[in-house]
């Protein structure tokens, strides 16, 4: 009745309640006040909240799925890795905020129920003091949604699916789009002020009718461009000499795809960021290199020793690394769409949040790997070892696979805001 616009209507209150895992598909929640609300893994599909109040709302891991967000009053929400697949979030305000509330006649710093600190993390909500709380869609899937004319802020969308999203006349000055997959992205109009974009994706992005200047990562113009050649062959003697010759190779935003770095020595290299697209990486020793936010689409690293790297939030879709030793790898968040993985050896390995959908995981050792919340709906699993792995209630698995039967165990942890990626 209140949505309505009927006497005898009421808005609806529900601030600080843990409604998670509850269904609110299709309803008509417009107006209502949800503040600091939990709403872990609820599922909103096709709802109106339409001028709600989500004011330091946790919606982790929710289905927000062609729902309604218009003009909604979202400063400090957590909404990592929500689905929020077709999304209407024109004139919503996800800039950074701080909650509080009156104990005893003072005001206190209300922290979110799901915090974990971590302390420089501005999507972190554990902090105890009144530092700002900054809007938090940290590996969210936005792809097809709009926002049109929404602020964004500081905003962290770091990992996040933007595929086809729109952000005409969006304000996203200084906020983080690290390791986001901006395919087609509309940014008409858009304010890019300070904006990061390490690692992004930027195929199809038209940044020609932005407000603000591109940004150096969007032009394609590499900042502190450097001898490529040179900073590798120091590297090699680094590696040779056990660090008493040469120089520690930092390639960080570098693009390489044109080399061929075929059993290159870039152990212990900084590649944050850099484009290892199409390239060529047989043999290569990667050992403890630095590999978060790389590109690496249908790069060949087959063989390869990446032993101990880091690979966060990196793409690498159709990448080969059949026969890769990456025992323990850190692949959390990356995507590994019709990756071939055949035969490498990825035990201890960590793929939290890791898309490995269509990937290619037959023959491979995962055992006592973390797979929590990783989606392998459509991959090949089998014959794959698997025992010790941990999995949670949001891994996927295809068809068909028992991964108990597997000698998989569930890990009741795994949910916890401490295990979710920095």
């Amino acid at each position: 009745m209140f949505a309505a616009g009927q006497p005898g209507g009421k808005r609806a209150f529900l601030k600080f309640h843990d409604l998670s895992d509850r269904d609110f598909s299709g309803r008509c929640l417009i107006g209502i006040d949800l503040s600091g609300a939990r709403l872990h893994r609820a599922r909103l599909v096709g709802t109106n909240l339409t001028d709600a109040t989500l004011f330091a709302a946790d919606l982790t891991e929710a289905d927000l799925t062609g729902a309604q967000l218009v003009r909604c009053d979202m400063r400090g929400v957590s909404l990592r890795d929500a689905v929020m697949v077709h999304c209407d979030l024109a004139g919503a305000d996800l800039r950074e905020g701080v909650l509080l509330t009156r104990q005893a006649g003072e005001l206190h710093n209300n922290k979110r129920a799901t915090a974990g600190a971590n302390d420089g993390d501005p999507g972190s909500a554990g902090a105890a003091d009144n530092r700002p709380r900054y809007a938090d869609l940290r590996d969210a899937n936005l792809r097809h949604s709009s926002f049109v004319d929404a602020e964004l802020s500081k905003a962290d969308l770091t990992g996040c699916n933007l595929d086809q999203a729109n952000f005409t006349r969006a304000n996203l000055t200084r906020a983080r789009l690290d390791g986001a997959n901006m395919s087609g992205t509309v940014l008409v109009g858009a304010r890019l002020g300070g904006v990061s974009l390490v690692g992004a994706l930027l195929d199809e992005t038209d940044f020609a009718s932005t407000r603000d200047p591109a940004p150096d990562q969007a032009s394609g113009a590499r900042a502190g461009q450097v001898d490529v050649l040179a900073v590798i062959e120091q590297h090699r003697l680094w590696v040779e000499s056990l660090g008493k010759a040469g120089a520690r190779a930092d390639l960080t935003g570098q693009d390489l795809s044109a080399l061929d770095l075929q059993g290159a020595l870039l152990g212990a290299a900084i590649l944050h960021g850099a484009v290892l697209r199409g390239g060529r990486l047989r043999g290569a020793s990667l050992a403890m290199a630095d590999l978060g936010l790389v590109d690496a689409r249908d790069a060949d690293m087959s063989g390869a020793d990446l032993r101990g790297a880091t690979l966060t939030r990196a793409t690498m879709t159709g990448c080969c690394l059949a026969r890769v030793n990456a025992s323990p790898l850190r692949m959390a968040g990356s995507r590994f769409q019709v990756t071939s993985f055949t035969r490498a050896r990825m035990r201890s390995a960590d793929l939290r949040a890791a898309d490995l959908s269509q990937a290619r995981l037959d023959q491979v050792d995962l055992a006592d790997a973390d797979l929590g919340s990783a989606r392998m709906g459509d991959a090949i699993l089998t014959p794959v070892s698997v025992a010790g792995a941990r999995f949670n209630a949001t891994t996927q698995f295809p068809p068909g696979f028992d991964p108990e039967q597997h000698g998989m165990e569930r890990d009741a942890t795994a949910d916890d805001a401490s295990r979710r990626l920095a």
